[in-house]
């Protein structure tokens, strides 16, 4: 059997599995790059060498001093220090919480954020009488936009990362998302503010908060503390180390540097480390690194690249293909998790870029957002079931916050920013 027809049938496994609901993504996406072990496509050290690359040092380093910035307490501090500044007003609370999840999205996993901000906003609820229904919805939009913006915001971002490293391209800079990223969610902040009320949250019915979550937030710290400072040093520092770039100190030795740093200063224990970093993502990435590399190694990815451009024809703009690497990425992720489509689309970018002679960053870029163009059904991310129990939800919420905030901006702005920073 040939290596194509063999990377097919592994690929169409692979499908079905980000598929099933029931199926979790981890092992899959082991799995995956495991299969392309086994059948003689991929040396072993290929695979193992996946859950050691740049772009997961970079993780496990900046998931421990965001693992750090919980346990001190820093991160509840920024949030409880914007509280400070809200009103009695719905508009202004709903406000606070948007910028405050925004600032640490950033720098956290975007589960981590929704566990730090949480107890935040069940507190917030709870003094003022607001809610959930009308306060859950500016945590996660917040959370969306923050993580829009830097390398470690988003799992999808180190996925594609992972696999143009793995096929020998230069991986994302830190803030390089941002190109869109800001653009963007500056458009969606102002659409939030204007129009959420109205035609999302109108007619939700009083949710109570989380007494148990109530309780966190109030344990938390007051004041501001000399380790929550020592943390917002290091933090401060390995993002001045990104901004910098030089080639001595790259973006994954500045990260181990942060981490060790959080270790050394007592700000964070080797077992609270552990228990930071989300190992799921840094499998998810090893894992489908691995699947790249097969998939790129056996010339599957290449067959698919020639039968699209069998379709729209070899001289297709450049243009046209990121309209399409969008949309179908998009489509695609109305049914498979946004890592998954991230992972699976990102090798296809990178075959249909080569052969039309295109800068491959273009195309992965917009598989990168078509990943996570929008989010019509909680079928779209595993989060959003979360979030759906917290505000009480139903899935109509989704539905027209996908279809009001989400597709047209980030189609929009995606078409205008692509072609000018990578064409």
């Amino acid at each position: 059997m040939s290596p194509v027809i063999i990377a097919g049938i592994i690929m169409g496994a692979t499908v079905i599995c980000f598929f099933h609901p029931k199926i979790p993504n981890v092992p899959v996406a082991v799995a995956a790059g495991f299969a392309f072990v086994l059948t003689g496509i991929l040396p072993a050290n290929a695979l193992f060498n996946s859950f050691t690359s740049n772009t997961c040092i970079l993780m496990i380093g900046m998931m421990t001093i965001g693992g750090a910035m919980f346990r001190t307490g820093l991160a509840a501090w920024i949030g409880k220090s914007l509280m400070r500044l809200i009103g009695t007003k719905k508009e202004q609370i709903q406000l606070v919480i948007l910028l405050a999840t925004i600032v640490i999205a950033p720098f956290c996993s975007g589960t981590a954020t929704m566990m730090i901000m949480y107890p935040l906003v069940c507190s917030i609820a709870l003094s003022t009488k607001t809610s959930m229904s009308d306060l859950v919805f500016f945590q996660m939009t917040g959370n969306s936009i923050g993580s829009a913006f830097t390398f470690t915001g988003a799992g999808m971002v180190a996925t594609t990362a992972a696999i143009l490293e793995a096929s020998g391209y230069r991986i994302w800079s830190y803030f390089e998302i941002s190109w869109w990223g800001i653009p963007a969610k500056i458009i969606v902040v102002v659409l939030v503010v204007l129009f959420a009320n109205k035609f999302v949250l109108k007619g939700y019915p009083y949710k109570e908060p989380d007494a148990a979550a109530v309780a966190e937030s109030d344990s938390l710290p007051e004041k501001f503390n000399l380790k929550m400072g020592l943390v917002a040093l290091i933090l401060a520092a390995t993002i001045v180390g990104f901004v910098v770039n030089n080639p001595k100190l790259p973006p994954a030795v500045c990260a181990t540097i942060g981490a060790l740093a959080c270790l050394f200063t007592g700000s964070l224990t080797p077992k609270q480390m552990y228990t930071a970093v989300n190992w799921d993502i840094i499998l998810l990435i090893g894992g489908m690194s691995a699947f790249a590399r097969g998939v790129e190694a056996s010339g599957f990815s290449q067959v698919i690249a020639n039968g699209i451009m069998g379709l729209t024809g070899p001289s297709v703009s450049p243009i046209l293909m990121i309209f399409i690497i969008l949309v179908v990425s998009g489509l695609i992720g109305q049914f498979m998790s946004d890592n998954g489509v991230a992972a699976l689309m990102a090798p296809i970018a990178i075959s249909l870029a080569v052969a039309q002679g295109v800068n491959v960053h273009a195309y992965v870029f917009a598989a990168l957002i078509g990943s996570m163009l929008c989010h019509l059904s909680i079928m779209a991310s595993p989060s959003l079931a979360f979030i759906q129990k917290l505000g009480g939800y139903d899935n109509k919420y989704f539905l027209k916050y996908g279809l009001i905030f989400e597709l047209p901006v980030n189609l929009a702005v995606a078409m205008v920013m692509i072609p000018l920073v990578y064409l």
